[in-house]
C-alpha cells in the first residue's frame, strides 16, 4: 500500500494519470472522481483508491483561456466582437463553474456547481438560454452579460 498523498486541487476537467493512462476529470464528488475511461463511457474511482496508489497524479491543470486579446477582435464587425464576448461568458461559466470577471471566491451558482458534471452544466445553460426571451437568459442580468444586438441577416433577435 501506498503511502496517502493529496494534490492541492482537482477540479471538472483537470488531467490525471491513473492505471497508466491519462483520463479527464468528468466530475468530481466528496468520495469518488469520474474519469473518462476508453472501454466505458466513465468510470468513477473512489478517492481514497486514487489517493492511495503510486501512479496517480494530476497532469494538467487547465487555464481559463480567454478569447484573443480585443485588439485582434476589432477586425472584426462591432456586432461580432460583441456577441463573441456575450458568448465567452457564456463557455466560460459552463467550463469553469463561473462566469468572468466574478470576485474571488464567488460561490458558482447550483446548476453550475463543482458537483454538477459538463454535460449537466451545458444543460443548464442551455434552459437558461432558451428560456430569455431575447436572447436575454434570466441568469445574465446577474452576472452583467446584456445579449448581442442580433447580427444582419441572422434572422431573429436570439443568440445562435
Amino acid at each position: 500500500m501506498g503511502r496517502l498523498k493529496r494534490p492541492p486541487r482537482i477540479a471538472v476537467g483537470d488531467r490525471v494519470r491513473f492505471n497508466g493512462q491519462i483520463r479527464a476529470v468528468l466530475a468530481v464528488s466528496a468520495v469518488a472522481l469520474t474519469l473518462a475511461d476508453e472501454e466505458e463511457p466513465y468510470r468513477a474511482v473512489p478517492l481514497l483508491e486514487l489517493f492511495d496508489a503510486d501512479h496517480f497524479e494530476v497532469v494538467d491543470i487547465p487555464m481559463r483561456m480567454p478569447l484573443p486579446p480585443a485588439s485582434l477582435l476589432e477586425t472584426f464587425p462591432e456586432a461580432v466582437m460583441e456577441k463573441a464576448l456575450w458568448w465567452e461568458g457564456h463557455i466560460l461559466e459552463v467550463l469553469h463553474g463561473l462566469p468572468p470577471g466574478v470576485e474571488p471566491g464567488t460561490t458558482p451558482r447550483p446548476e453550475y456547481g463543482p458537483d454538477r458534471s459538463l454535460t449537466a452544466r451545458q444543460r443548464a445553460e442551455a434552459a437558461e438560454l432558451a428560456a430569455g426571451a431575447g436572447g436575454r437568459a434570466p441568469g445574465d442580468a446577474q452576472h452583467g452579460r446584456p445579449p448581442p444586438a442580433p447580427l444582419p441577416g441572422t434572422g431573429g433577435d436570439r443568440p445562435r
